[in-house]
């Protein structure tokens, strides 16, 4: 991708009006108290202390009961905050509000997460959407503008507030993502299938050199690697691929995307295991030949006429973009 390559606390406030006849009022010397300061939250990778303050004097909130204090602007403001429809790339950190928990950390993965603002958290996506590019924002999201009232997994408790320290590092709008993907595809459809790669691994040999090989059985040589920022697909994720599929044995080709002229996007989850496998080792811009063992392909049964039972197979496959399925943390 262009930039690419290679997303937010409870206020809640009362007042009772009631009115039955005219009193004269005194205020008993009361003297509203004065704002006191913000925490001095430090931008960038660190532990968090709660609680996060209700109220304090660079604090600025929302209807929605979301509560913000901006650590950090980012140098240019020109190129707007994302819309409803963008793709974003945050780095952050996320914590329980009841304790400061850890529950998610971009920085232990070592690259930011690129998401959909649509698949976002309620609250993250209303954050996300007043930031701009170098914006970095500690955000506490009550509890029906996180993940609600049921938990996730061990990680969350029912009914968590949350707090994140979030910056925005880049945006792409749908329109700029819909170029981004056509290009990567256009120019996948033009490099077609690398057939000199095909020739240098066939008969496939799992000691060769630069060969990585997986506790499934399942092998794989890296053709070309992405310098993209987004991470590797997950199994919960939909990928657009370029892929050709051949024989093991014969190296007899039995299907391809480039043949057809466009390219496929499938749930990873849902494709034979070790072509699964394979996925959630490449990210967009990567190129990889794959064998695959039949216990991990088609199996004692094969598939049709195409495929033989107990066939091994191997794919050339060519990744061209990742539509993440899950909220952001």
């Amino acid at each position: 991708m262009t930039q690419l390559r290679t997303l937010s606390g409870f206020f809640f406030g009362a007042m009772l009006l009631a009115a039955c006849e005219t009193f004269p009022i005194s205020t008993g010397g009361i003297v509203p108290a004065a704002p006191v300061p913000c925490p001095a939250y430090a931008p960038g990778q660190g532990p968090l202390e709660a609680p996060f303050p209700t109220a304090c004097m660079d604090m600025q909130s929302s209807p929605s009961g979301l509560r913000w204090i901006e650590l950090s602007a980012g140098e240019d403001q020109s190129r707007g905050a994302p819309g409803p429809d963008a793709t974003v790339v945050v780095t952050y950190e996320g914590f329980l509000a009841s304790d400061g928990t850890l529950i998610d950390s971009s920085y232990e993965r070592g690259e930011p997460g690129v998401f959909d603002v649509p698949q976002l958290l309620p609250g993250w996506g209303e954050a996300i959407q007043m930031m701009t590019p170098g914006d970095e924002w500690m955000v506490y999201l009550p509890w029906p503008i996180a993940y609600g009232a049921e938990a996730v997994d061990d990680v969350i408790p029912a009914q968590s507030d949350i707090i994140y320290r979030m910056k925005l590092e880049w945006f792409l709008t749908a329109e700029e993502m819909a170029a981004e993907v056509q290009a990567s595809e256009d120019a996948a459809l033009l490099d077609g299938p690398d057939m000199a790669a095909w020739e240098a691994v066939f008969p496939w040999d799992p000691d060769a050199e630069g060969v990585n090989k997986l506790a499934s059985g399942v092998s794989y040589v890296r053709l070309e690697t992405s310098n993209s920022s987004m991470r590797n697909a997950l199994i919960t994720d939909d990928v657009l691929i370029h892929y050709e599929g051949r024989l093991a044995e014969t190296s007899d080709f039995f299907d391809s995307s480039w043949s057809r002229g466009e390219a496929n996007r499938f749930p990873v989850g849902g494709l034979i295991p070790g072509f699964t496998e394979a996925l959630t080792y490449m990210k967009p811009g990567d190129r990889i030949i794959v064998h695959i063992p039949a216990d991990q392909a088609y199996g004692a049964e094969g598939s049709g006429e195409v495929i033989p039972p107990n066939a091994d197979l191997m794919f050339q496959i060519n990744m061209l973009e990742i539509y993440p399925a899950d909220p952001a943390f």
